[in-house]
């Protein structure tokens, strides 16, 4: 069974990680360098990232926070804990990325800011958003939980906003046990962020690299058909769990996982690329693809493939070994939980909600080679016997 998840850990770094000292120090250090900024924050979660920038707002009862319709569930909860009524916004017509001129027309008095996230690693509009809120007076968030390392005309995303959200989740392109990163355009929110973070309880210590090991062996291929409804089940759960679980900085161990990682990034984020370059070659043409833009700044963490009138399903790419998976990402705008949100018409999102797969771009190019040609299966299609 070929896992979707693909954790970038080696086990030199798990045998190496314990005897790392100041983690967090050097780990800190090396992101002020990558981004050229010293206005970095390690935090235990990217959820929580997002919530600290818009705890640096005036939010008010009534205040609202544009968020794209195709986003995971944190997003949502991150705006609600910050005290925001999260908004909605369409997703664009041949894309995954959020609508920029569907996003100017939600934007009223109460708007206090708007979330872009560069969904699956491939970079949204942001020139066109960046002039947006300077236009309108608003605050700009990048949620580039899937796109560590992307760049648009040579800038780093995370850089064009007010703040910069990044995700080290055990599914993202450097992988832990969780942590994020928090880039901040002014120093004086970084420093008020900073001095706002408890430093309790969060050293993780033997069951973080339990975690971390724990994950090697799990998402291998040979072992993970034993493992898989657990990884299911267990997904399912952690939904459920409350906001503080992600408050904090960011563990010493997940800080020590995350510094291998970076000095190999390039190389993790070729192999991905290489993997979406194959599958957008071979599907060029077809009724699969979304309007993917790759070049030589993507950084692809996920590969998205449309459903509509393939009759592809899931339990299709099961039955051949392959994993996909939708990760849940059109669940929030239309859980009933949610109902406070306010959801503006969305037909973009709504026409391809249930209809759109996810594939896994981490493993070798021989194993994207097996997805490809399973889609190009007429008997998938149901066009063979």
């Amino acid at each position: 069974m070929i896992p979707f998840h693909c954790p970038q850990i080696r086990l030199p770094d798990l045998f190496t990680v314990p005897f790392i000292r100041d983690g967090q120090e050097q780990l800190s250090k090396k992101l002020s360098e990558y981004f050229s900024t010293e206005n970095v924050v390690l935090l235990r979660s990217a959820r929580y990232g997002i919530r600290k920038a818009l705890n640096t707002l005036s939010i008010t009862e009534g205040s609202e926070v544009i968020i794209p319709a195709l986003i995971c569930d944190s997003v949502v909860d991150a705006v609600r804990e910050a005290g925001a009524r999260p908004v909605f916004c369409d997703i664009e017509e041949q894309g995954s990325n959020m609508d920029p001129a569907a996003c100017r027309e939600l934007v009223n008095e109460k708007t206090v800011a708007i979330i872009v996230a560069h969904l699956f690693g491939f970079p949204a509009r942001i020139d066109e958003y960046t002039s947006m809120a300077r236009e309108k007076d608003l605050v700009l968030i990048e949620d580039c939980a899937h796109a560590f390392g992307g760049k648009v005309g040579g800038q780093l995303l995370g850089t064009f906003g007010d703040f910069g959200v990044f995700s080290f989740g055990i599914s993202k392109n450097i992988t832990a046990t969780g942590g994020g990163l928090l880039i901040c355009r002014d120093a004086n929110a970084r420093q008020s962020i900073s001095e706002s973070i408890s430093v309790e309880g969060v050293s993780g210590g033997w069951r973080k690299l339990l975690m971390a090991g724990g994950s090697k062996m799990v998402f291998n291929r040979h072992l993970y058909r034993f493992f898989r409804a657990r990884v299911a089940k267990f997904g399912e759960g952690g939904k459920a769990q409350d906001f503080n679980v992600f408050e904090g900085t960011m563990p010493e161990i997940d800080a020590g996982l995350v510094l291998p990682q970076l000095e190999r990034f390039e190389e993790i984020r070729t192999r991905r690329n290489a993997n979406a370059k194959l599958l957008l070659t071979g599907l060029e043409g077809s009724a699969h693809t979304f309007d993917i833009a790759l070049d030589e700044g993507s950084s692809s963490l996920f590969f998205p493939i449309r459903g509509d009138g393939s009759g592809m399903r899931r339990k299709q790419f099961l039955e051949h070994g392959l994993e996909v998976n939708v990760l849940g990402y059109g669940e929030p705008y239309r859980d009933e939980k949610n109902r406070d949100c306010i959801r503006s018409s969305c037909p973009n999102m709504e026409r391809i909600m249930d209809r759109y797969l996810l594939l896994p771009l981490g493993h070798d190019k021989g194993t994207t080679g097996k997805y490809l040609a399973l889609i190009g299966d007429p008997k998938l299609r149901g066009e063979g016997s």
